[in-house]
């Protein structure tokens, strides 16, 4: 599954854009009329704010344009990057929360980002998650499909993996997900290779 963010966050990037530079503005105007600064050097921060405006001008809808997400059936990925190229990888067995928050613009716009987040990623309401997918409409839907991912993957699941015998989510989606007791070995197999781990 392919995931394009919505047209709109351009729109929230454009509005973010246009604060940061509105308030710099303002504070160069406040150094030349009230202040004894050189005329040089506000000439100097003007011609530099000038051109990272123009900059961030070019840089948004090139940056609009590199950045996919995809829930695939092991893992979530993200690609991005306009001159150094990222890609971010997050296997599904290690995803532990998935979390999804709406900014003043997202909210208006009615997008919303979902928070990707491993054991290692900690903070509150995903602020320093693994992953963010970012600008999209189908928050529930996406969040949906990759718990559902999540679910199919046991201990039992990844040892055929490993032996090259994995069957296709769709044949898992049709055989139904883990039983209750199915979780409650799987968690309790979890907790034994932890407590090993700790005992080492």
């Amino acid at each position: 599954m392919t995931v394009k963010p919505e047209k709109e966050l351009k729109v929230i990037w454009y509005m973010t854009a246009f604060i940061v530079f509105a308030v710099t503005a303002v504070i160069l105007l406040s150094f030349y009329l009230f202040t004894d600064v050189n005329p040089k050097v506000i000439a100097g921060f003007s011609v530099t704010w000038l051109l990272s405006l123009v900059i961030t001008l070019i840089w948004i809808p090139a940056a609009y344009r590199a950045v996919e997400y995809y829930i695939e059936d092991d893992s979530v990925k993200m690609k991005g990057g306009i001159f150094w190229r990222k890609q971010v990888t997050v296997p599904n067995q290690k995803i532990t929360n998935i979390d999804i928050t709406q900014g003043p613009f997202q909210r208006f716009l009615k997008l919303g980002t979902i928070h990707v987040q491993t054991a290692g990623a900690g903070g509150q309401q995903g602020q320093k998650a693994e992953l963010k997918i970012s600008g999209v409409r189908d928050t529930g839907k996406i969040k949906d499909a990759i718990s559902e991912n999540i679910a199919s993957i046991t201990p039992a699941f990844l040892k055929e993996k490993e032996r090259g015998s994995l069957p296709s989510y769709q044949q898992v989606a049709k055989t139904g997900f883990s039983s209750e007791r199915e979780i409650l070995a799987d968690i309790l197999e979890i907790l034994k290779s932890i407590d090993e781990r700790l005992k080492k």
